[in-house]
């Protein structure tokens, strides 16, 4: 017999099912059979670099569990949340260093999550596509193919290196979802959290019902199949049949076990597209963001705050930059004036990250918080703007995911190539790669996470 290589999305359209699983496709292709506190992971990413005299204005100071954030510095903001952070940098971007392509922040934004980068330009733009995927599409589909989420603020439609962040492989760059009402629609436009008072909501439980009466149905003709299929993909069958029994358990619990669920305010109709509106624009995709994790409809997502070659002037601050962020980010170190303004801009994207782990901080998951189940990541495509530096890379984490990692620390990689973070975070997310990105800079995780 030929050998059929199954998917979840395979089988429902062999049994003919593809119609009345519309409701059903994100729960069955998402994370929605794992336990409400499986681990998540979100990518926060800001543009152009750290600042013009990184680390000077960033590091904290001291290392491991006795460090302070200084007073002044683009990480002071994240004070309420020192627990619960694990800082980390001393880290290279080694395929930043060996791309031959010109254009730094192109180079590093391609490079930053993928590890590696073609050397033909095929992009229209300075640097060619990474030749494979992102970290969160590697883990995504060492988990089985999860549901991931891109969501932006103020990111260039047109698809050339230097906008686009995630990659599903190699030259297939995912566009992040700009409009937060647009996002809302295709996360919310059908769910059904339980109402305020925990009661179930009448059309939650209509969608829960059908959704059972669909599963009965496939199982019945899942078991069906086996019958025609030899051992090995009886095995595979075995598999999925497992994960319709545990999707059957979750429509079972109590509506009480999705107490930190409930959906978002619909954001507005409207243009998000103007630099005028990514605060706002901001903060309604954190509230998507939150809202989603807390309900389990995906377990991986990421917010991208701009491009390389940013033209921000940060209109909303009190003090406007007094030309575009990426013109300022260049800046010599010795420009006291323009070193200030960029440690301002990055303190306010500080700021979001904060709000960002406020907000999964405030959904309770147990005797634990949605943060304290995340892994939060916030990364830049340089390190030291000026200078384009590939080296030391800053990143900043929150939560422990679910206990993997020990926070309120500040490690330093010695060197250690961003595989290892990223192969670090996969582990922690239950994904057993043994490296992420180009396997020549090194495999295995980071020490001392």
């Amino acid at each position: 017999m030929r050998s059929t290589a199954f998917t979840r999305r395979s089988i429902i359209k062999a049994l003919g099912a593809a119609p009345v699983f519309g409701p059903l496709l994100p729960l069955l292709e998402s994370d929605a059979e794992a336990a409400p506190a499986a681990p998540r992971l979100i990518i926060f990413f800001s543009s152009p670099g750290m600042t013009t005299t990184y680390p000077n204005s960033w590091a904290p100071a001291g290392a491991d569990a006795a460090f302070t954030l200084r007073p002044g510095t683009v990480l002071e903001p994240l004070e309420p949340m020192k627990k619960k952070l694990l800082i980390v940098d001393g880290v290279d971007n080694l395929a930043f260093r060996d791309s031959p392509n010109a254009g730094g922040h192109p180079v590093g934004m391609g490079t930053i999550l993928t590890g590696h980068l073609e050397a033909n330009d095929k992009s229209g733009g300075t640097a060619g596509w990474p030749l494979g995927p992102s970290m969160d599409q590697a883990i995504a589909a060492r988990l089985g193919g999860l549901r991931t989420i891109q969501l932006g603020v103020n990111v260039d439609r047109d698809e050339i290196l230097g906008t686009r962040l995630c990659y599903l492989a190699a030259r297939q760059p995912l566009a992040p979802q700009n409009n937060p009402a647009a996002a809302f629609d295709s996360l919310f436009k059908d769910f059904r959290p339980p109402t305020a008072t925990g009661a179930p909501d009448p059309e939650f439980e209509r969608l829960r019902a059908l959704r059972k009466s669909v599963l009965d149905n496939v199982r019945t003709d899942l078991t069906r199949l086996r019958s025609r299929l030899g051992m090995a993909d009886q095995q595979k069958l075995e598999a999925h049949l497992d994960g319709v029994r545990k999707i059957e358990g979750r429509l079972s619990a109590p509506i009480e076990a999705a107490a930190g669920c409930a959906s978002p305010i619909k954001p507005p109709t409207g243009t998000f597209e103007t630099e005028a509106a990514v605060p706002q624009a901001g903060r309604l995709q954190m509230e998507i963001i939150r809202s989603a994790l807390a309900c389990n409809l995906t377990r991986i997502m990421s917010l991208q705050w701009g491009k390389a070659f940013s033209s921000w002037r940060y209109g909303w601050l009190p003090q406007p930059m007094p030309a575009e962020i990426h013109d300022i980010s260049h800046a010599k170190p010795e420009d006291t004036v323009n070193a200030a303004h960029m440690t301002r801009a990055m303190r306010w994207i500080a700021e979001q990250s904060l709000a960002m782990m406020q907000l999964l901080d405030a959904v309770k998951e147990g005797d634990r918080t949605l943060l304290d189940n995340s892994i939060f990541m916030w990364c830049t495509e340089i390190s030291r703007s000026n200078s384009h530096d590939y080296r030391n890379m800053p990143f900043v984490l929150a939560g422990s995911g679910g206990g993997a990692f020990q926070t309120g620390r500040y490690v330093r990689g010695n060197g250690a190539p961003t595989n290892k973070l990223y192969t670090s975070i996969a582990h922690a997310m239950g994904a057993d790669l043994e490296t992420i990105g180009d396997p020549r800079y090194g495999t295995g995780r980071l020490p001392g996470l």
